[in-house]
């Protein structure tokens, strides 16, 4: 069976600009699923990455303060990899029918304030 992830291309911040590719994926239980999010207009961002379940409820999946330097914080499924400063990438390994759903990137600029967070 396929079933499909629908990515919400969210727009950018602080006229930096965040493009997420590809903007769907349909690929077959048990495999693996990549997105990737790449910002252009800004250095050193935070970025996140994002699951919205169908009834709304938003859980980040991961952070990353700095290039190689990544947070996963949701489950084992997701894995996500920052190899140069501009690009995050979000990998979903076992595609399970609870992983379709609407996964968004976010951006922040690297303030002091965040640093102390």
């Amino acid at each position: 069976d396929k079933y499909k992830i629908s990515l919400f291309l969210q727009g950018g911040t602080h006229s930096a600009t965040i493009v997420q590719n590809p903007q769907s994926v349909e690929e077959q239980l048990g495999k693996q699923a990549s997105i990737e999010c790449s910002l252009k207009g800004a250095s050193d961002p935070f970025f996140y990455w994002y699951k919205q379940l169908p009834g709304g409820q938003i859980h980040m999946l991961a952070y990353s303060t700095y290039t190689d330097q990544v947070e996963n914080t949701g489950p084992s499924h997701f894995s996500a990899s920052r190899p140069k400063d501009e690009k995050f990438f979000l990998s979903i390994n076992g595609l399970l029918m609870e992983h379709s759903a609407v996964y968004f990137c976010a951006s922040s600029l690297n303030t002091a304030l965040q640093s102390h967070l």
